[in-house]
C-alpha cells in the first residue's frame, strides 16, 4: 500500500518493525568487550561470544527452540607452509526459515622460528567467528561493529544508562537482572554493596 509522502508515521511504523530486533541486539554491554590488536597493526573490539548467545537466549528463548546454528561446514585450505579452516554456518531465529549466513576462519598451522605451531582449537575458533558473523546479520553488537566502542563518551553513556535503567540517546534499556554483575576492587562485591545499601 503506498505511503503518503506528507507524512511519515507509515513509514516510521514499518522502520520501526523492520528494525524491532536489530534495535534489541544492538547495543552492547562494554563490560563483554575488549580491545585487540592484531598482527599489521589491525585494532578493533570483540565481543564475548557467550554474551552474544545469551543476547539472543533473551530475545527468542534457548537455543535449539526460539534460535539456533545450522550445521557448520568447515574447509580446509593449504596456503604455502599455512593450513587454514573456514567455516560456513547458518542461524535461525522464531522459525527455521528466518535464516542468515555467517563465515570465519583461523589458522591451523602457522609456521614458527621453533616449528610448526598447529592450534587444536582451530576448527571450534572459525565457528565462533561464524556464528558471531552470522548474528551480526541480525543486529547483535551493531553499534561495536560500526565504530561506536571507540567513543569513549558512547561507551560511557552506555555504561550508565545499563547500570542506571534509564536510556538517553537510544540507548537500549536493559532490565536490571540481566545487567551483568561484575566485582568492584575491595571487598564488597557490587550484589553485596547492593545488598549492604
Amino acid at each position: 500500500h503506498p505511503v503518503d509522502p506528507g507524512n511519515g508515521k507509515e513509514k516510521e511504523g514499518r522502520m520501526t518493525e523492520n528494525t524491532e530486533i536489530w534495535d534489541a541486539l544492538k547495543t552492547t554491554d562494554p563490560a563483554h568487550t575488549k580491545k585487540f590488536q592484531r598482527a599489521g597493526g589491525f585494532k578493533g573490539t570483540s565481543i564475548k561470544p557467550i554474551y552474544m548467545v545469551q543476547k539472543m537466549t533473551e530475545q527468542f528463548g534457548p537455543a535449539g527452540k526460539g534460535w539456533g546454528m545450522g550445521e557448520p561446514g568447515f574447509r580446509v585450505v593449504e596456503c604455502g607452509e599455512r593450513v587454514l579452516v573456514y567455516c560456513t554456518v547458518s542461524l535461525w531465529w522464531e522459525k527455521p526459515e528466518y535464516r542468515v549466513y555467517g563465515v570465519g576462519g583461523d589458522s591451523v598451522l602457522t609456521p614458527r622460528n621453533g616449528g610448526p605451531f598447529a592450534d587444536d582449537e582451530a576448527f571450534k575458533k572459525a565457528y565462533t567467528d561464524a556464528m558471531s558473523n552470522a548474528m551480526k546479520q541480525i543486529g547483535m553488537g551493531a553499534d561495536v561493529h560500526m565504530g561506536q566502542h571507540d567513543d569513549c563518551k558512547y561507551v560511557s553513556e552506555v555504561t550508565r544508562n545499563l547500570n542506571t535503567n534509564t536510556p538517553t540517546n537510544g540507548a537500549v534499556k536493559v532490565e536490571q537482572s540481566k545487567v551483568s554483575k561484575q566485582d568492584w576492587t575491595g571487598p564488597l562485591t557490587r550484589t553485596k554493596l547492593s545488598e549492604e545499601l
